[in-house]
């Protein structure tokens, strides 16, 4: 950086005549085009190494970035050019002192002028993008907030740390936490789960996606704990939030409340429980058999003892293999 500002003051010399700014008595003489060289290779440097040091915000497509970009040039143009020509014309005797001031003044006025004006319009143009973009996510941010609430399954969102960033109206019924309270919160204290049957405590699936990247899902007979006390039979699945650039931004929750289910399951069960009872119980002769093909699909102990066949036997017959009942007792 020091080579190439003193190359650039050794340049300035040659341009304005000052022998004192490439070469002085009993020291050699810079040449010009080693000064021009070293401006060169000390700038080839600099964006060398785009991301170090202040050559980090010249080079990033932010407006700060953008806007040095633009008035970098001017700026250090327009001040050697002004300067040499208000050198020319007073060694051509075109005006005197008082006028190569008056020059300066109104040069320079000017210059900055139309820097301010430059910068000023990006800044404008940047504002006006920004608003835009601020737009576009305040409507992004009312349309997922839409979507959330139209889901009939509870959602709950967080970001790359676990912490709660979104819930809907069904996530804030089921667990008793709204989203104002559970927000910022690890997903863990939000989300408290137990299995059904020891009661232990379960990590939350979001730990789980966070560390592996897979799409997990809860194990049957699990409970959440909801913050009044209540106990409710889930079904979910948790999946990563992955970025453009592939990592992930949080995970998303996706769970139902399967009481209502599971009670019905319970109750069909006993039923089919029940049924078997008195089907295999009943002392008369019973059996289940295809409408169509007319085979054998259950029989209880009843029709074995009458009958004389054996159980297999009778699954691997049909109705018409059947020998009537008094010839079976004979």
């Amino acid at each position: 950086m020091l080579i190439g500002v003193v190359a650039f003051l050794v340049s300035t010399g040659y341009l304005y005549g000052v022998a004192a700014l490439y070469g002085a008595k009993n020291h050699a003489q810079i040449a010009l085009h080693t000064a021009i060289a070293f401006v060169a290779l000390s700038n080839g440097l600099l964006f060398a190494r785009p991301g170090a040091g202040w050559m980090k915000v010249v080079s990033s497509s932010t407006g700060a970035g953008e806007l040095f970009r633009r008035m970098a040039p001017a700026i250090f143009l327009a001040p050697l050019l002004l300067g040499w020509l208000t050198l020319a014309g007073e060694k051509s005797g075109l005006y005197r002192t008082e006028f190569e001031v008056s020059l300066m003044v109104v040069g320079s006025a000017v210059s900055l002028l139309g820097l301010l004006w430059m910068a000023s319009d990006h800044l404008f143009h940047l504002e006006g993008k920004r608003r835009q973009v601020h737009q576009a996510m305040e409507a992004s941010e009312e349309d997922l907030a839409i979507t959330l609430q139209s889901i009939g399954d509870a959602v709950i969102t967080t970001d790359p740390d676990g912490r709660v960033t979104r819930m809907n109206p069904v996530a804030e019924r089921l667990t008793g936490w709204t989203l104002a309270e559970a927000k910022g919160l690890l997903l863990s204290q939000v989300f408290q789960i137990v299995s059904e049957d020891t009661r232990e405590h379960l990590e939350d699936p979001a730990s789980r996606v966070l560390r592996e990247g897979v799409v997990v899902g809860l194990a049957n007979h699990t409970l959440l704990l909801a913050k009044d006390g209540r106990e409710i039979s889930l079904s979910d699945s948790g999946a990563p939030i992955r970025g453009e650039d592939g990592k992930i931004r949080g995970v998303v929750l996706v769970f139902r409340d399967m009481t209502e289910e599971r009670a019905a399951e319970e109750a069909l069960r006993r039923s089919e429980s029940s049924s078997r009872l008195l089907f295999e119980g009943n002392p008369l002769p019973m059996w289940v058999y295809d409408l169509e093909t007319l085979a054998f699909l259950l029989v209880n102990d009843a029709a074995v003892a009458n009958y004389g066949y054996s159980r297999e036997e009778f699954l691997s017959m049909k109705i018409p293999d059947i020998r009537p009942q008094e010839d079976a007792q004979r």
